[in-house]
């Protein structure tokens, strides 16, 4: 019976990926204000479309 280590050791590696992820889109927002209004939008649905999709 090692099934139950494995799906834990999976569920693990998808929670990290996701923080990653997370952190990834709050560093493209961060980027996307200080670079200015004109990028600010298309960046901010990029990330909402990631978010979504994690």
């Amino acid at each position: 019976n090692e099934e139950p280590p494995r799906e834990a050791k999976i569920h693990l590696s998808l929670s990290l990926i996701s923080i990653l992820f997370l952190g990834a889109s709050g560093l493209l927002i961060l980027v996307s204000i200080v670079s200015g209004p004109g990028r600010t939008k298309k960046i901010i649905i990029i990330t909402m479309i990631l978010l979504i999709l994690t």
